[in-house]
């Protein structure tokens, strides 16, 4: 690939697909890590650090929906890694077919 040409495989495609999954999962576990927090400010600290729970509740609010959008990005790039990977195969192979056709009637 030193040469600047692109080289496209749908093993490739399936590898990055696979890669993408794994990190909509890790997204997703990452969620309930942060769902929590608030509620163990105002379990350890009481009353008085009420401030600090809402900001805490604000702050793991926001990390929950990041979670959740990268979950749903990374959820959609492997749909459509493992689709164009797919497509790739289904046009080598239909495209396979045509030159065998054509050259099937010259052997003899």
């Amino acid at each position: 690939m030193s040469s600047g040409e692109l080289w496209v495989t749908p093993g490739h495609l399936r590898e990055l697909a696979d890669k993408h999954g794994t990190a909509a999962v890790q997204a997703s576990q990452a969620t309930a890590l942060v769902d929590q927090i608030a509620k163990a400010v105002e379990r350890t600290h009481g009353s008085a650090c009420s401030a600090a729970a809402a900001a805490a509740a604000r702050v793991a609010e926001a990390r929950r929906k990041a979670c959740i959008a990268i979950e749903t990005t990374s959820q959609a790039y492997e749909a459509n890694l493992n689709t164009a990977a797919s497509q790739y195969v289904a046009v080598d192979e239909h495209h396979r077919d045509e030159i065998i056709d054509e050259i099937r009637p010259r052997v003899r």
